[in-house]
């Protein structure tokens, strides 16, 4: 009998360790769900990066604006010497 209740309590002893191992093993699943979750938010950050990027590719560049506003001021000194010129020549003093 004394035989039979040490194999017992030997038992009992690897009994709790399993469980004791089963618990810390709930921890670490408790973390991996959190982290999942994180993966999904990622997912969806990467979605918003992807939309940023495609809107920002159909920005103008530098140059172009560069461009454009020396354009737009050439334009408006060739109007403005334009119409300079044909009120003088209208007005009889060229």
């Amino acid at each position: 009998m004394a035989v039979l209740e040490k194999l017992f309590e030997r038992m009992d002893a690897k009994l709790d360790r399993l469980t004791d191992a089963v618990e810390a093993m709930r921890v670490d699943f408790g973390g991996l769900k959190a982290s999942v979750a994180t993966r999904s938010d990622l997912a969806a950050t990467r979605a918003d990066v992807a939309e940023l990027k495609g809107s920002i590719k159909h920005l103008p560049t530098v140059w172009m604006m560069l461009t454009a506003m020396i354009g737009f001021a050439v334009a408006v000194a060739g109007g403005v010497v334009g119409g300079v010129f044909a009120a003088l020549r209208y007005t009889g003093h060229g």
